[in-house]
């Protein structure tokens, strides 16, 4: 990057150390060596920023509603790894499932923020081969079924390849392992192992894309890394609501396990239809006599468990286990997840995760920053269950479902296992943002442009197969 006679004023270059800092995940003296280095193009994006936050209404939220800020401060070393602490405006809207995305006008509005702001820094941009790489539009490996609508730079593409590679590795890794030691399929991957097949993942993956990257060459371009730590950015915070949903759902998987120990439930019990299963729900949350609603913590008025409500709970249910062998078992074969998540007895944890959540009171954020209404009911109120249901509820059911079934042997149903499961898979988590904060928040625009050429060749291969990959009977 070439450094001109320019300088950057002190009315610009006070603005760009409140907004960069936060889209660049560094510090106000790094923004003002970055002014020295870079002057002309510092002005040039102060110019698109200050036009651009003309636009907002005088929010100062706007980075943030939008998904395009991450501060330094959120971003916290826990030890063994570094990770997305908790930050505001962190949503899984963007990742929403079903045809209704931005149906609200909050939400549209956060999406719009977000296409202008991209837009705007695109217009500077003068290489073809750059522009290639952070235009707006459409993202190609959003599944249509589940992001109908999903636009964003074009480089937000290679980031989900990274992180999917990421899945895959730790996968083929741990399914290796577990053939090595001979470990029975009912038996859940140990902790200390997680965490190492994890870093085993990352680092593999990190110096076969560097390695190849850096030998590329290539010049720098300072609005290219803003848009890809724009993008970067999204990823980071939507894994960082996800944290959030763990942590919550370690907490409640151990309350809704210790209560079903209390009660002489100890493992799950075997059903083989709807009708089982319903029978289950009525005698654990039937009122006042209830194994679960004759305790405190069960006890909230509802209709999850009646004639009512049940037909509810399990349509939820049923789309929750689909979501599950779709989204978490997307690193596995088809028939692998589906025979690992599918089934009745999987199916009845699903429905016992929604019926508890409904009794217990239990809420989830807003989805849609800057709403009024901050929680929301994991179980859809009466007047609600025709409409798209949370995602926020639908990650947080999932979740729930994960910290039972992977903390415990066989169908074995055990609080005693979950903070150390919950920690593996904390670690495993913020080892994954490690790599896109590594890979697509800290590297020039021609080390960027060489790993989103490998990744977008592996995207083609995939979706080349997936085009020619036969139909299920």
């Amino acid at each position: 990057m070439n450094a001109s006679k320019n300088k950057v004023s002190q009315r610009d270059l006070t603005l760009l150390k409140s907004k960069l800092s936060g889209i660049l995940t560094t510090s106000a003296d790094d923004i003002e060596q970055l002014a020295r280095d870079a002057p002309t193009e510092c002005c040039a994006i102060a110019k698109v920023l200050r036009n651009f936050a003309k636009g907002m209404n005088g929010s100062r939220q706007w980075l943030s509603a939008c998904m395009a800020s991450l501060p330094p401060e959120k971003w916290v070393y826990n030890g063994t790894y570094t990770s997305v602490q908790r930050a505001d405006g962190a949503s899984l809207k963007y990742c929403t499932p079903g045809p209704e995305m931005l149906d609200a006008a909050a939400g549209a509005a956060q999406f719009r923020a977000r296409e202008a702001l991209c837009r705007s820094l695109v217009e500077s941009v003068s290489s073809k081969g750059l522009i290639s790489m952070v235009r707006w539009g459409d993202l190609r490996i959003a599944d249509r079924k589940r992001h109908p609508v999903l636009l964003d730079v074009a480089i937000a593409d290679s980031i989900s390849v990274l992180e999917y590679l990421f899945d895959y590795s730790y996968t083929e890794r741990e399914c290796r392992w577990r053939a090595g030691v001979c470990i029975d399929p009912s038996v859940p991957t140990p902790p200390d192992a997680m965490r190492e097949l994890a870093d085993k993942a990352q680092s593999e993956i990190i110096d076969s894309l560097l390695g190849s990257a850096h030998a590329a060459g290539g010049s720098d371009d300072l609005t290219v890394r803003l848009l890809s730590n724009i993008a970067a950015n999204r990823s980071l915070l939507e894994s960082a609501q996800q944290a959030v949903h763990a942590s919550q759902a370690q907490d409640f998987a151990g309350e809704l396990l210790s209560a079903l120990n209390s009660q002489g439930i100890n493992e799950v019990p075997e059903v083989e239809s709807d009708a089982d299963i319903l029978e289950h729900l009525r005698d654990w949350f039937r009122p006042k006599t209830g194994v679960l609603r004759s305790l405190a913590r069960f006890d909230r008025r509802h209709d999850a468990a009646t004639d009512a409500g049940l037909p509810c709970t399990l349509q939820l249910a049923e789309y929750v286990q689909t979501q599950y062998i779709s989204l978490r078992g997307g690193t596995m074969a088809k028939q692998v997840a589906q025979l690992q998540f599918g089934g009745p007895c999987n199916k009845l944890i699903f429905a016992l995760v929604v019926a508890a959540c409904a009794y217990g009171g239990i809420t989830v954020s807003n989805e849609l920053h800057g709403d009024k209404s901050q929680k929301l009911p994991a179980y859809p109120a009466r007047g609600k269950r025709t409409e798209q249901v949370s995602t926020h509820a639908i990650d947080f059911f999932m979740s729930v479902f994960g910290h039972i079934v992977f903390s415990n042997a066989g169908w074995a149903l055990d609080a005693s296992a979950l903070s150390a499961y919950s920690a593996a898979l904390a670690h495993k988590r913020g080892r994954k943002q490690e790599l896109v904060f590594l890979l697509f928040k800290r590297q020039s625009a021609s080390t960027l442009l060489a790993m989103h050429n490998v990744l977008q060749r592996l995207l083609d291969r995939s979706l080349g197969a997936q085009a020619v990959e036969p139909s299920s009977p």
